[in-house]
């Protein structure tokens, strides 16, 4: 994504995660944000939610089980070429999961996060070309 117009807070935003708690911590900071947040914990709801509402930013854990988060952002990514990708993780991404980050044109944060970069990654990730 290339940087100009903001897509603006209160946009649909895609949380696919499989831990609880940081599920709980990344959902109040995004809600208190103004995203539109969708909370889902695998990938199969992940697609049915984005069917149901397409999303405008995925925020997608890369060790998603059971195929990881990269298999799941390129299905998002196909069925909406537009849709802004952040990556989260505890573990620094492998070689191969880095270049495919960098080939989607997605954001990555390390966990644990702090607030404010998290929600300026999202933001950041949220700038579409006007």
């Amino acid at each position: 994504m290339g940087k100009g117009k903001f897509m603006g807070e209160g946009a649909p935003l895609l949380l696919v995660d499989d831990e609880p708690a940081v599920v709980h911590v990344m959902e109040l900071l995004l809600a208190r944000a103004n995203w539109a947040v969708t909370t889902v914990t695998d990938a199969e709801a992940a697609r049915e939610a984005a069917t149901a509402s397409p999303p405008s930013v995925a925020v997608i854990d890369l060790g998603l089980k059971p195929a990881g988060g990269i298999s799941l952002a390129r299905e998002l990514r196909e069925a909406d070429p537009d849709v802004a990708l952040v990556f989260v993780s505890g573990a620094p991404p492998a070689p191969e999961d880095q270049a495919s980050i960098d080939s989607l044109g997605a954001h990555f944060v390390g966990k644990p996060f702090s607030p404010e970069v998290f929600l300026a990654t999202v933001a950041e990730a949220a700038m579409v070309v006007a």
